[in-house]
């Protein structure tokens, strides 16, 4: 009974940081703002950010079809997609808008 009682709590902990989460992200006015009516910098570099994220993971499609193709690698060359998202990370922390607060 002690394990299901603190399991208990664990689920009550849970659900009120998730309630508690939705609650300051719902009335947190200066986000909603700058999400809904960003600047023309911000625009841009989303834009650049969306526009490099396309292109790393057509690079990442074609060196998977030309491992495939070339090395009859299909299984096992699945991974360039894998780094591809890898690197789209890393280009949108880089390349995208700052947050101002």
């Amino acid at each position: 009974y002690s394990m299901a009682f603190f399991l208990l709590i664990i689920a009550g902990a849970v659900w009120s940081f998730i309630y508690g989460g939705i609650q300051h992200d719902k009335y947190d006015v200066a986000k909603y703002n700058r999400e809904n009516n960003p600047s023309p910098e911000s625009k841009r570099k989303q834009a650049l950010v969306g526009t490099v994220c396309t292109v790393i993971m057509l690079l990442a499609t074609a060196v998977y079809v030309g491992l495939g193709l070339a090395l009859y690698m299909w299984g096992t060359a699945w991974w360039v997609f894998a780094v591809g998202g890898i690197l789209c990370g890393v280009a949108a922390v880089a390349l995208g808008p700052r947050e101002e607060n």
